[in-house]
């Protein structure tokens, strides 16, 4: 198979894992019309591998820090598995080389997220999609990391605004909603391991370091 000429391209691993590089030899490199959410710590919406594929009009942050530019660097890595462009000679590429990047910032720049900007960000994904019945939002892509002592049953029970938000945007039926579970090998809605304290509880409001 054919491969791309970003000369970083090597070391993605995760690229022939999923035989990337067969479907963009059929000729589906992906299309501008084409969007994906990342809710994370922002992009560093300048890069040459992101610029062309970044989409301002729509994306904001919701952390303390009003700049949607990544102080970490986790936004910006994710942006880029997710839709780098593709074929420039320029560092990586993403699976879909000309998809738009939404980003909606919910760290700060210390690596703290509080549940309500994550929450705020996912309701404004959500009158977006309302806003534009025709948007192709293909996928919503949250790789937070974070334990709570509760159970999913229990969560929904309490009406949980986490729990709320992630069910309005699913029930819309209008795009795949992505999490990084699996990281640690645990199973989602498993009992939490004794040595992981990702989550601080302070007044029922979760702030979750990076």
């Amino acid at each position: 198979c054919a491969k791309p000429n970003d000369p970083k391209y090597s070391q993605l691993w995760g690229m022939p894992a999923i035989k990337a590089d067969k479907v963009w030899d059929e000729g589906h490199t992906g299309g501008s019309n084409v969007y994906v959410a990342v809710i994370d710590t922002g992009i560093a919406s300048s890069h040459q591998d992101l610029a062309g594929n970044f989409e301002s009009k729509y994306s904001k942050s919701f952390s303390k820090t009003s700049s949607y530019n990544d102080a970490d660097g986790h936004g910006s890595h994710v942006s880029g598995t997710i839709a780098a462009v593709g074929n420039n000679r320029v560092g990586v590429v993403g699976v879909n080389w000309k998809a738009k990047i939404i980003t909606l910032r919910v760290f700060d720049d210390k690596g703290n997220c509080s549940t309500s900007w994550e929450v705020a960000a996912i309701n404004d994904l959500c009158k977006l999609l309302d806003n534009n019945p025709s948007m192709n939002v293909a996928a919503v892509n949250l790789s937070l990391g974070g334990y709570v002592p509760y159970s999913p049953d229990y969560m929904k029970s309490k009406n949980d605004p986490e729990y709320e938000a992630l069910k309005s945007l699913s029930d819309r039926n209008r795009t795949v909603i992505c999490v990084s579970a699996g990281n640690e090998n645990v199973a989602v809605g498993t009992a939490v391991p004794n040595n992981y304290d990702y989550v601080k509880y302070n007044d029922g409001e979760d702030i979750r370091g990076q």
